[in-house]
């Protein structure tokens, strides 16, 4: 594989950042990876042979199904397949294959629900493009019940993105907050996604950007390079494999207050079905600068499959530049919430401005901050602002 002039060209403006290359280690390990039993859990599902089932027999045993935390209770439909290839004997295996059933339906009831909502977004020129859940259920797992979903995530280009929202009241789905008549300008000011609510309490999550990179012409590449999705509805589109992959990763990539396993299934997944053009990879991951970032995932997902990941990679991405942006972004996701301060919080708002910025390049940082506070005014008492400043000073 071969480095492109504009990711050599990167990677010398960004030289000096790859002695924070340990330091991304860490964090990255520290907000992603198994830890505990996790790890027993991920290798009983991943790994092979005698080693595997013990791993798997030690979680069983170590585990309440009533009290799971979500991000492992999200993987039960493949411990339901798991303990029934590994010929495990637990009481509990009756009750995992009732779960696994029932994701089953559940994926199958948002799939039908959202079909006539992507098929009308595409009828309006919205050219929606689905990842995660959606498509990785339906082309990667084994079966549609291993990866249960919440939602649906969509996106559309920033100019199409008041016509795609009309479209979805159109067909009945409604914000789950806020007022639905706001305009586009409002709207991408508060947030960078929105989240719609169907029968049933079906959701669907609709943005104009695709992952949290706010360098405008990475997102223009991945939207740009959408390919047609096979299963439909016609118009549809979905990343390709090298792009999916690299969303994936980054998406699953940062702490959060639910555990991000799944991240490593979806990977394994993923490349396990579809071929990964590796050189879009890397010269993709080394232009927003987080090659030394999924380098480190991939080496464990590499673990639990030979061949999946190509020899020589994970050296070629251990060498790419380090964005201090995307650095800092996981440094402040590590932190709990009542831990940052109010510099972490305008620091995590440059995320959602600069992405609004793709969607309205006029929109200045000024403008962005007066939208966001008349936005609060509506919603909070003055004191209520007061409050939360107060404490965001006092946190530094």
């Amino acid at each position: 594989m071969r480095s492109s002039p504009q990711s050599s060209s990167r990677r010398a403006e960004m030289g000096n950042d790859r002695a924070m290359t340990p330091d991304i280690s860490h964090l990255v390990k520290a907000g992603c990876f198994p830890r505990g039993r996790e790890s027993d859990l991920v290798d009983g599902l991943l790994g092979a042979g005698e080693p595997a089932r013990a791993a798997l027999e030690r979680w069983l045993g170590a585990v309440d199904l009533d009290t799971l935390a979500a991000g492992e209770r999200r993987l039960l439909p493949l411990v339901a397949d798991r303990v029934a290839e590994l010929a495990i004997t637990t009481p509990e295996a009756g009750r995992l294959a009732g779960m696994k059933r029932h994701a089953f339906a559940a994926n199958m009831r948002l799939f039908h629900a959202a079909r006539p909502v992507l098929a009308a977004l595409s009828k309006a020129g919205c050219a929606p493009i689905i990842w995660k859940g959606m498509p990785l259920s339906q082309t990667c797992y084994a079966s549609t019940a291993h990866r249960p979903m919440s939602d649906i995530d969509i996106v559309v280009v920033p100019d199409r993105l008041e016509a795609a929202l009309r479209v979805l009241e159109d067909c009945a789905w409604h914000p789950k907050q806020g007022d639905p008549r706001r305009d586009a300008a409002d709207l991408i000011v508060e947030s960078n996604d929105f989240s719609y609510q169907g029968d049933m309490q079906l959701s669907l999550d609709v943005s104009f950007h695709i992952g949290t990179f706010p360098e405008h012409a990475a997102q223009r590449a991945i939207l740009e390079a959408s390919l047609p999705y096979e299963p439909g509805p016609e118009g549809v589109r979905v990343p390709p494999p090298a792009e999916h992959l690299l969303l994936i990763l980054h998406h699953g990539m940062p702490a959060n207050a639910l555990r991000p396993l799944r991240w490593v299934f979806d990977a394994h997944a993923l490349l396990a079905a579809q071929p990964v053009d590796w050189d879009r990879f890397a010269e993709l991951a080394d232009e927003i600068g987080i090659a030394p970032m999924v380098g480190i995932q991939l080496d464990l997902v590499a673990r639990y499959g030979p061949g999946l990941v190509p020899a020589g990679l994970l050296e070629r991405l251990s060498k790419g530049a380090v964005s201090p942006l995307q650095s800092r972004y996981l440094a402040v996701k590590a932190k709990p919430l009542n831990g940052r301060g109010l510099g972490d919080a305008i620091f995590l708002h440059q995320f959602v401005l600069r992405n609004a910025q793709a969607a309205e390049p006029s929109l200045t940082a000024a403008k962005y901050l007066w939208r966001l506070f008349q936005q609060k005014l509506r919603r909070d008492t003055p004191a209520r602002i007061f409050d939360l400043t107060k404490q965001s000073l006092k946190r530094g």
